[in-house]
């Protein structure tokens, strides 16, 4: 089921606040693994009052400006997300929920 425009929206604020509320501080020149915690430690806040369990590892890649993730949600469904540190909580968020807009909302509509 695809995301309602209600529901985009409460996604996309929950990343808003869960950015800001991320214990990890990253750097314009973040590692992979500083990226990997970083989304990891968002997407924990995100789904922290639900059954959903989020795991983020970098991908091997050439060092470029954007960090490949591989994103994972309760072993089962896998995303990658280019990720970039200048990257704001809005762009994060509109790619996070491009990334998921295809997974259930029975999965996602509780972060909210």
């Amino acid at each position: 089921m695809l995301m309602k425009t209600n529901e985009t929206s409460y996604f996309t604020f929950a990343v808003a606040v869960a950015v800001n509320c991320s214990a990890v501080d990253l750097s314009a020149n973040a590692s992979p693994d500083q990226a990997a915690a970083y989304v990891e430690d968002i997407l924990s806040v995100i789904f922290s009052n639900t059954d959903v369990t989020a795991s983020v590892e970098p991908m091997a890649y050439p060092v470029t400006s954007k960090i490949p993730l591989i994103i994972t949600l309760n072993d089962s469904v896998q995303r990658l997300l280019w990720f970039y540190p200048q990257m704001s909580a809005c762009e994060l968020a509109a790619e996070l929920e491009g990334l998921f807009s295809d997974v259930s909302m029975g999965m996602l509509s509780a972060t909210a």
